[in-house]
């Protein structure tokens, strides 16, 4: 057999196979390895460029998740607060009304009821809850030692439960069970009623036995004898026992006594006395009431699952009231309590509801601000990134390397760095919100700290979103900012170094038109809105901030974008004057940055909006400090405030009163009066506060606003005490305020009437202390500002009694004092005025109030964003700003060198880049300070609010209301001062090592390093 040629050996090819064909087909498709090699060679070359632009990308991740996370804590501890204003805050009742009473009747109502909450509610209540029975006055059997009409109320509890909160004197508790009805009693109920342990007490019980059929039997007069084993003092009376003391009281003009028994143990009886008759069950002829007491579980109650939580409380009010009124023996079955909607009262969880909505709104604007201003720094870094390789990828397209491959790399880069944000950023977020939260909460509300650290994973999990939203961002600019790179080669990189050319693509859209006509639209809208008048408080509020808060920020925009348009030809203007000046390094500087302003301004940019975020912050939070300050003094009028204790027979006078307070240490000055509310007699509708007070102290005493000047205060007060007849009516001086000066349009002198008194207006005040603190209502929602009126209160006294002798005179109630600031005399003070003879009730303490509203939650929320952005966006923009110098100084060392070449010495070399530098960062701090009072005064108006204290009576649509009574001051704080000067060390420093850095390199060595 001939052997086969060798050359169809060679030529042969081999048969394809399925496998040979998939391997074809993988090596066609697959990543190119030069793609990786170039990915490699950057980030081995450019190491330092790439973790500056990934501590960007890992701020945003971090900053996009940690805002919203520590937002979450924040508002749940003030939720938390809200539920532990009080015992009955986080409770829930059950009102039961039945006519049937047996142990059997209960546990079936018990358990159906029971299943029924714990169904719909779930994890939402704790695991006790508290069932309560209490009885109406029941007639004691008339004794030797028994006055006749002696009446006992029975309260019934669960023995053991309240155990805890009882103290046993004598004796032991009331049996759970047994056919003998056993109660407890005070001391002070078993004096008056003449027994001991031991002792046995008759009430007359009206009951009726159902006969077997259901029908009423006939009524009868039951003897309840009632067995005494104990002798209790209970605690815990306002949390626990709400309110009852088990002390003897009187109603009418007969004695009312209370006893502690146990509720199973006197259904047991009432059955036995059912039984004894032919019955089941007994129908008392006024049936006890009945409340189930159900305490929500504050721990498992977060920010998130708030209006699931007022959801299930509304369809589960819904569901008893459906299911249970029309029951066997059950005549209402009703859901109560605070977190309860009533049909004119939104309940307390909605009120805290509607104001998270206010802080929620420039949380979620100020967080996309700062992620914008994070975003600046990743395009500036990524430039920077770009522009320490430009030569290297320019070469690179220029010796065959397609634009491809370098796209290829730049992507495995930049979702590189991306992903590994995506990892760690998560997780440092839950570090940075436990940390700023536990820096900034108070150490009551702590507790919402769990929310970050009890479960890490499933808390990791929940900013997820935010933490992939921020990346995916962070990757598209960088890719953005890089692709542009990859369409240049080396003779195009030396013609963009000579001068830039080319429109950038916001001027080709005029996005700075575009800015400005959003601000504009912004700024037209809410202000109509707001003037229209069509909507409630609440409903404005939440419409028009968003307007309110976007306004600003384009307008902010739109003044950037201008700056960028008129930058370069001022640049060029002062390039062409400076050839005048003398000396060659202003010339040069300016030359240079007027050919390539590109990263000059990137620079001035990312400088000035940190620059501007940082003062915006400063003024915010010094503003909102005074702002707390001024309502707090608006509410109390002075720095305490209180009832007075009336006691019968002659009432001490006015001064009297003043000179009794004013004998406590650290008491400064003190005024006496008393408040009422009236309406105008010409405008009905006008609600008018009237305030009579000591007009020779109350200068001294109140807290007037900065709008009203002391001193025509005092003339007009001084004047008050000179009653003028009007019409032969005697007419009190008054001072008015502006709501009631405006509504009934007084001039000096004009007479008014109001509850038909007359009055004489002697000046206008902005606002009047205490007035306005407590809002009309004039709807479900909507609220109307009443009006004040000034008077003096002696004066006022002797007209009332002329003009209304048949009308019962009002005498002082109610004290204002003014006191030092020190710590020792206003502990004194507090505790003065908290016990003892002098104590006063609904005591009003402005320095507690403000400190209380400064420690709330929903205005920490807002602070703490604003405190973590402008930390972050000021590191980032100085990290950004010695980059670029740092670079910028690098890239010319060979330009410098051929100057020191040409004769130019190293002083002469450091003075042209100090003064590039220096005119970068003149005009940075100088934009910034333009661009924070822009920002300070459009958009810090609108973000100061302040929220009631907690506990406080005050209503969702007088909140919004309220945030516009008092005119937002602007304070520049003194740090401020402070804050600049560090600002500009750090500049002078930059200044000094990017000049040592190019003076240094020797002219020979800059050279070789640098030639082609």
């Amino acid at each position: 057999m001939a052997l086969p040629d060798s050359r169809w050996q060679q030529t042969e090819k081999p048969i394809p196979t399925p496998v040979t064909q998939a391997l074809s087909k993988y090596r066609r498709w697959r990543v190119q390895p030069s793609f990786i090699t170039l990915a490699l060679w950057g980030v081995r070359q450019n190491w330092r460029m790439l973790l500056a632009t990934w501590a960007g990308i890992l701020a945003a991740v971090v900053i996009v998740s940690a805002a919203p996370l520590f937002s979450q804590i924040a508002l749940t501890a003030g939720l938390h607060n809200v539920l532990s204003a009080s015992p009955e805050s986080a409770q829930v009742q059950l009102s039961i009304s039945t006519n049937g009473l047996s142990t059997t009747i209960a546990a079936d109502d018990q358990a159906q009821l029971l299943a029924l909450m714990r169904a719909r509610l779930g994890n939402y209540l704790s695991a006790q809850s508290q069932f309560t029975m209490q009885t109406d006055g029941l007639t004691l059997t008339p004794s030797t030692s028994l006055a006749q009409g002696s009446e006992l109320v029975l309260i019934g509890d669960f023995m053991p439960q309240a155990a805890p909160h009882l103290t046993l004197i004598n004796g032991r508790l009331p049996s759970e069970s047994g056919s003998t009805l056993e109660v407890a009693l005070t001391q002070a109920t078993a004096d008056a009623l003449h027994v001991t342990i031991d002792s046995t007490l008759i009430l007359s019980v009206p009951l009726t036995i159902p006969n077997g059929t259901g029908a009423s039997g006939q009524p009868l007069a039951a003897q309840l004898p009632l067995h005494i084993v104990g002798i209790i003092q209970p605690v815990d009376t306002e949390s626990y026992w709400h309110g009852n003391t088990f002390q003897p009281t009187l109603e009418g003009h007969f004695p009312r006594y209370s006893s502690l028994m146990s509720t199973a143990n006197f259904l047991e009886t009432l059955t036995q006395i059912a039984r004894q008759y032919g019955g089941n069950e007994v129908i008392m002829q006024e049936p006890p009431t009945i409340l189930w007491y159900f305490s929500l579980a504050i721990s498992q109650i977060t920010n998130e699952n708030l209006d699931d939580l007022i959801s299930r409380l509304g369809s589960t009010e819904i569901e008893i009231g459906d299911n249970f009124s029309a029951a066997q023996y059950l005549n209402h079955v009703q859901l109560t309590g605070a977190v309860m909607q009533t049909s004119d009262t939104p309940s307390t969880l909605q009120q805290f509801r509607d104001r998270r909505d206010v802080v929620q709104i420039p949380i979620a604007v100020l967080t996309i601000q700062i992620l914008a201003l994070i975003l600046f720094f990743i395009s500036l870094a990524a430039s920077l990134f770009v522009e320490r390789q430009r030569e290297a990828i320019a070469l690179l397209r220029s010796r065959g390397a397609s634009r491809r491959q370098v796209i290829a790399s730049f992507i495995i880069q930049s979702t590189g760095i991306g992903l590994l944000s995506l990892v760690i950023g998560p997780l440092l977020a839950v570090v940075v919100a436990q940390l700023l939260s536990s820096l900034v909460l108070s150490a009551q509300d702590q507790s919402a700290l769990t929310i970050a650290t009890g479960e890490t994973m499933r808390t990791v999990l929940g900013v997820g979103w935010y933490a992939a939203a921020g990346a995916v961002g962070a990757i598209i600019t960088l890719l953005v900012v890089m692709s542009s790179a990859t369409r240049q080669n080396v003779l195009a990189i030396r013609q963009e170094a000579t001068r830039s050319a080319g429109r950038p693509l916001w001027q080709r859209l005029q996005l700075d038109l575009v800015a400005a006509v959003f601000a504009l639209v912004g700024y037209v809208a809410s202000n109509y809105i707001i003037n229209t008048g069509l909507l409630d408080a609440r409903t404005n509020q939440l419409i028009t901030m968003p307007l309110e808060l976007v306004g600003p920020l384009f307008l902010l925009l739109a003044a950037v974008l201008l700056f960028l348009r008129v930058f370069p030809l001022l640049l060029r203007f002062l390039s062409r004057r400076a050839l005048r000046w003398p000396g060659a390094p202003p010339m040069l500087a300016l030359t240079q940055i007027a050919r390539a302003p590109n990263q000059s301004v990137r620079m001035i940019l990312l400088l000035s909006l940190a620059v501007a975020f940082a003062l915006f912050t400063l003024v915010f939070r010094a503003s909102e400090y005074q702002q707390i300050a001024n309502v707090a003094a608006q509410q109390v009028g002075a720095d305490f405030g209180g009832n007075l204790q009336q006691e019968t027979g002659d009432l001490p006078s006015a001064v009297q009163w003043e000179q009794t307070y004013k004998r406590i240490p650290g008491v400064l000055a003190s005024t006496v009066g008393y408040e009422y509310q009236t309406t105008s007699d010409a405008l009905p509708t006008l609600h008018i506060q009237v305030m009579a007070v000591d007009t020779r102290t109350v200068a001294q005493t109140f807290i007037w606003t900065n709008q009203d000047a002391l001193r025509p205060i005092t003339d007009a007060l001084a004047a008050t005490e000179n009653v003028q007849p009007v019409n032969g009516v005697p007419a009190l001086p008054a001072i008015v305020d502006a709501v009631a000066w405006n509504a009934l349009q007084l001039s000096v002198g004009t007479p008014f009437s109001l509850g038909g008194l007359s009055f004489i207006a002697l000046t206008e005040v902005q606002h009047l202390p205490t007035v306005n603190d407590s809002l009309e209502t004039s709807g479900a929602d909507e609220y109307t500002v009443p009006g004040g009126v000034l008077v003096d209160l002696t004066i006022f006294s002797e007209v009332q009694r002329q003009v209304q002798p048949t009308t019962a005179l009002y005498a002082p109630d109610y004290i204002w004092l003014r006191t030092s600031d020190a710590s020792t005399t206003l502990a004194s003070v507090r505790a003065a005025l908290s016990a003892g003879p002098l104590q006063l009730s609904n005591l009003s303490d402005r320095r507690a109030m403000i400190e209380q509203m400064q420690q709330d939650p929903l205005y920490i929320s807002l602070s703490g964003v604003l405190l973590l952005g402008t930390i972050t966006t000021i590191l980032l923009a100085l990290v950004g700003s010695l980059l670029t110098s740092w670079l910028n100084a690098r890239s010319r060392l060979t330009s410098f060198a051929v100057l020191r070449a040409l004769g130019s010495t190293p002083r002469q070399i450091a003075g042209v880049l100090s003064w590039e530098q220096g005119i970068v960062y003149t005009v940075a701090i100088a934009l910034g300070l333009i661009f924070g009072a822009a920002l300070v005064l459009t958009l810090a108006p609108r973000l100061i609010f302040t929220t009631p204290p907690t506990g406080s009576t005050i209503g969702s649509g007088e909140f919004y209301v309220i945030q516009h009574l008092l005119p937002i001051q602007i304070v520049v704080p003194s740090t401020l001062n402070i804050a600049f000067a560090i600002l500009v060390i750090i500049c002078t420093i930059a200044l000094v090592m990017m000049a040592r850095i190019v003076s240094k390199p020797s002219i020979s060595m800059t050279l070789q390093l640098n030639e082609d």
